[in-house]
């Protein structure tokens, strides 16, 4: 029978631990409530083992004077959460187990029977000689295999299958832990089959590669900081950092008839790399512990390497692509000019030898006219500004002059004393010459802008002069022609026969006409060259005081108009007046053959913003003419009907283009017309 100390300050779980832990008769305890009783007790009898939850002060006395008792009594420390960075401190000092004191005491205690009555048994010495043979050449052979390891080998999959040897009835998972994004992430989980199995029937996926928060489980770290295997995980729910559901881990605890959890992390100098978790099957006990122990010490020693050399691959790697695309020349040298390094490329391109380079003083042949510049700029590195980039010419072995690139890096000593320079450059002639090829057709592109601007200046001032001799030479004619045929009309108009009048009348209208289509011509010269101001604008309130004014262009006729609730927009609204005007008259000219006219001036809003139209029932066009109908000077109706010099809807597309938008239209004959046009990114 096992004879054990139990030391607890809490009554409920000293009278759980006398209940369970001889429960079958093979563990008899002796409890304590203080720590001189615990002390007392444990001088004055003789124990198998101790299982204590003291006070954070007592744990390393007590454990002091636990470990002087020969031969060696093995201690458990049974303590909670908070506790974390004592017990690795007595865990380091020689404390054999640490249990977390958490959840049910009942089931917690009669796991803890089996771990007890483990530790506390005593092994043959010859069977202890030849577990220790064994342990030796397992952990010589997985060392042996870690330093021959490929850098590309599944080393997670490897530590996996060696403690899944070792412990053929228990699962048995690895995860990685990134230090810098604070996620674990599941790397193997053995027996794969069954765990794969049951985890995409229960959770729908499998759980090797999914992350993990880490410090969802706030003592994580710490615990597993611990150079021993503990039992602080109670449950997969909390091994999978409380991530997947509770009741899918729950059934997926019971499936693999998981018992215990023990985890470790795997530890170096540079803090935690992952973590091994092994399920103990229930109603079964963790063995070769020592053994897994040593193992994962080893193999964090491994993963170190492994990582270190992932690192240093991919930093060759790149460097290499570097240095091997660029050609770059890296070197570097004292003050008195003496190499201490030259790669490859430096050599090659001024003509060294690589062998004999490092400790050679070298400089190269500068022109002289750049010399003093490259004195001054080496001259000016301290401290406070220990780098530097500079461009210069350098005449090589072969004769020929190139451009070279420097970025440099001083090193002083503690004394603010000038030691080494690091210098890596690149050959930078292709593009010194193509800067200059690019500075001479700038100067080409700007000389060739200056003359064309001169000439559209010129071609302004001729349609200038041009829009003048419209408006004044040509206008006077078209005046003295109405006016005589006028006076005509006046003075023999009794005399001139009836047809005769209708020949003047007819003369007379097309004056009329020549004098719209001149002031059509105006308008749109005028467009062009007005600058787009724009501001906040009501497009319906803009077609409603456009309707009307021309209103009375419409006669008697019946027109009904309906001007709808349209967005605001930002536009120039001179011109957004001249674009409603122009529709609108168009709408009212070409609805006239219908006994009720419908114009209606609306908005949509849509995914790349919002179209303004005018809709009208009038007498439409042919749809194949749709684009055609924005042509200057284009006509699709007879004249005598439907008057017009063909450039209100050239001078539409214009001003909305002018805006960055478009227009459309669409419509059949006789079916009615719509006119569509938006304002660009600046409308809304």
């Amino acid at each position: 029978m096992l004879s054990v100390l139990y030391y607890d300050r809490d009554p409920a779980w000293r009278e759980h631990a006398a209940q369970r832990l001889t429960r079958d008769g093979s563990i008899e305890v002796e409890s304590a409530g203080t720590f001189d009783e615990a002390v007392s007790l444990f001088r004055s009898n003789e124990f198998n083992a101790v299982v204590a939850d003291p006070l954070e002060d007592e744990v390393l006395s007590f454990l002091s004077i636990v470990r002087m008792h020969e031969p060696p009594i093995p201690l458990i420390l049974l303590m909670g959460q908070g506790h974390e960075q004592v017990v690795i401190k007595a865990l380091n000092s020689g404390a054999d187990r640490y249990v977390e004191k958490s959840g049910d005491p009942v089931v917690r205690l009669e796991a803890l029977a089996g771990t007890i009555e483990q530790i506390a048994s005593q092994e043959p010495e010859s069977a202890a000689l030849q577990r220790r043979n064994e342990e030796l050449e397992f952990l010589s052979k997985t060392a042996m295999d870690f330093i021959c390891m490929d850098d590309d080998a599944d080393i997670y999959r490897y530590i996996a299958e060696q403690v899944s040897g070792l412990l053929p009835d228990c699962c048995v998972a690895i995860m990685l832990f990134d230090r810098d994004t604070r996620r674990s992430t599941m790397q193997v989980y053995l027996p794969e089959e069954l765990v794969s199995r049951i985890t995409r029937e229960e959770l729908g996926r499998d759980l090797v590669g999914m992350s993990f928060m880490f410090d969802r489980v706030p003592s994580a770290e710490t615990v597993l900081g611990c150079y021993q295997l503990i039992e602080g995980m109670t449950n997969l729910y909390q091994g999978l950092f409380m991530t997947v559901p509770k009741e899918v881990c729950d059934r997926i605890e019971e499936r693999l008839d998981i018992g215990k959890y023990h985890t470790m992390g795997f530890n170096c100098r540079d803090g935690l790399y992952g973590v091994l978790t092994i399920s103990v099957r229930k109603g079964g006990e963790l063995a070769h512990r020592g053994l897994i122990e040593a193992f994962v010490r080893q193999a964090s020693v491994a993963l170190l390497r492994h990582h270190v050399r992932g690192r240093l691959k991919e930093s060759e790697e790149r460097y290499r692509a570097v240095v091997e695309s660029q050609e770059e020349l890296i070197c570097r040298f004292v003050p008195d000019g003496t190499h201490r390094f030259a790669n490859e490329a430096y050599c090659r391109f001024f003509g060294l030898d690589p062998a004999t380079v490092a400790g050679s003083r070298f400089a190269p042949a500068i022109p002289e006219d750049e010399q003093d510049a490259l004195r001054d700029y080496f001259r000016a590195f301290s401290p406070e500004r220990p780098d530097g980039t500079i461009e210069h010419r350098v005449r090589r072995p072969d004769g020929s002059v190139r451009w070279l690139q420097w970025h440099d890096r001083a090193f002083f000593d503690g004394n603010r004393a000038l030691v080494e320079f690091q210098s890596v450059g690149r050959d930078v002639t292709e593009r010194r010459i193509a800067e200059e090829a690019l500075a001479a057709l700038t100067a080409d592109l700007e000389h060739r802008i200056e003359e064309r601007t001169a000439a559209l200046q010129i071609a302004n001032r001729d349609l200038e002069a041009f829009t003048h001799s419209v408006s004044h030479d040509l206008r006077a004619p078209l005046r003295a022609i109405d006016g005589y045929l006028g006076i005509f009309l006046a003075k023999y108009g009794p005399d001139v026969p009836v047809d005769g009048v209708a020949l003047i009348g007819n003369a007379r209208e097309s004056v009329a006409r020549a004098n719209r289509f001149i002031d059509d011509l105006l308008a749109l010269a005028q467009v062009r060259r007005q600058e787009v101001r724009r501001e906040d604008v009501d497009p319906g309130e803009l077609a409603r005081s456009v309707i009307a004014e021309l209103e009375i262009a419409a006669g008697g006729r019946r027109v009904e108009y309906t001007v709808r609730e349209m967005p605001g927009c930002r536009a120039d609204p001179i011109l957004l007046r001249h674009v409603y005007q122009n529709l609108i008259a168009n709408a009212i000219k070409f609805t006239r053959p219908r006994e009720v006219a419908t114009i209606e001036c609306g908005a949509e809003t849509v995914s790349d913003g919002v179209r303004y139209f005018v809709r009208d029932n009038g007498v439409g066009f042919e749809p194949e003419d749709a684009e055609r109908l924005f042509e200057p000077f284009a006509r699709f109706h007879e004249a005598r009907t439907f008057e017009g010099s063909g450039i209100g809807l050239a001078l539409v597309k214009l001003i909305v283009e002018r805006h960055g938008g478009r227009c459309w239209a669409e419509g059949d004959v006789d079916a009615g017309a719509t006119f569509w046009f938006t304002l660009g990114p600046g409308g809304l």
